[in-house]
């Protein structure tokens, strides 16, 4: 009786431990990497959003970066819950790719950066649709490919909106006399 008990605690005790690195989800080549860019790129969005609400000219471009804060630090979280339970971390800091994007723009101010700054989104949206509905065609782990799925129409739209300040600052730029 004693040692069936011994044996139940210790089956009670061990459930109770935290997860090893064997009973977490192992991650495909693909999910992995969407994990890592998609981390990387939602934290530039957010410090690159923050910098337009300081730096922009138009108020068009400041809004959107003030979006940018609100949507990518929402999204950056839902990721973060996911990717912790597979006992994955964000980055204590940005990629040199994305750094190096963040330094040239933090030297930019009014007119310059609004151009600079658009142009970046739109780049970055696009790249980021093509890689999210590639994780939901063809991810292997179902969370984050439920996740990508439904993150897509948000990049979606951002993409949209950033292309229409875009277009809206070169008529602008186009109507300046000489």
């Amino acid at each position: 009786m004693r040692a069936t008990l011994s044996v139940m605690a210790l089956t009670v005790a061990l459930a109770a431990l935290p997860a090893t690195a064997a009973d977490k989800p192992k991650l495909s080549h693909q999910d992995r990497n969407f994990v890592e860019d998609a981390q990387a790129g939602g934290i530039m969005e957010v410090q690159l959003g923050q910098l337009a609400s300081e730096r922009a000219q138009s108020q068009d471009v400041k809004d959107f970066g003030s979006h940018m804060v609100t949507d990518h630090s929402k999204v950056n979280q839902q990721l973060d819950t996911i990717t912790n339970k597979m006992g994955m971390s964000p980055p204590n800091e940005l990629p040199r790719e994305q750094r190096r994007q963040v330094d040239k723009l933090s030297k930019l101010n009014g007119a310059e950066f609004d151009r600079a700054y658009i142009a970046t989104m739109v780049d970055d949206h696009k790249k980021d649709i093509g890689a999210f509905r590639k994780q939901a065609d063809k991810g292997e782990n179902a969370e984050l490919k439920n996740f990508a799925q439904a993150t897509t129409p948000t990049l979606e739209q951002h993409l949209q909106a950033a292309e229409d300040i875009q277009a809206k600052i070169h008529g602008q730029q186009a109507q300046v006399p000489r």
